[in-house]
């Protein structure tokens, strides 16, 4: 499944929970690991929503999310704070051993050491090749719990249409 597959799966649940106390699903600009971690967080950073984590687009990784036609690799979700859970997959690394900001940068990190995590998409962490966009999940005065059930809903998607989860989410 495809990134760009997620705006037409975001309006799909929003239609099916809408109610009299509708929600608002926004999607966020593309952040990527390399290029933006100094100058920005990524969008929504104190919200509550869904992330997702590609490949970055070539030779743009600038696209918005219906334009990228990279695989998906990672569907998460954060009940209320959507930049510090994308840091803590995969925040910066240090060197144990010099306590120095390593190189490749990410090279220490879970995915990137993990034989059954695919070698292209280790590689791509390990070197912050990474792209990940945001999908806030504003519940109007609902209570909390949309991130989690959308998060659910594109994760059952992506099964219902691969056979498989994506590759970093090794459990649901």
């Amino acid at each position: 499944m495809r990134v760009c597959d997620l705006q037409h799966l975001v309006e799909m649940f929003g239609d099916v929970v809408k109610d009299a106390r509708s929600i608002e699903l926004t999607v966020g600009r593309p952040w990527h690991f390399e290029h933006s971690y100094r100058e920005s967080h990524p969008d929504f950073a104190k919200s509550p929503g869904v992330y997702v984590y590609s490949k970055p687009a070539s030779p743009d990784w600038n696209l918005a999310l219906e334009r990228n036609t990279e695989l998906i690799w990672y569907i998460g979700k954060s009940d209320s704070n959507l930049a510090s859970r994308v840091w803590s997959h995969i925040g910066l690394t240090y060197d144990p051993e010099t306590q120095r900001p390593c190189e490749p940068r990410f090279k220490f990190h879970q995915w990137a050491q993990r034989e059954d995590v695919p070698f292209g998409i280790r590689e791509a962490i390990a070197t912050a090749q990474v792209v990940v966009y945001t999908i806030k999940v504003d519940p109007l005065g609902r209570p909390p719990g949309l991130a989690q059930a959308l998060e659910k809903f594109l994760l059952a998607t992506y099964y219902r249409a691969t056979g498989s989860l994506p590759p970093l989410n090794l459990e649901l």
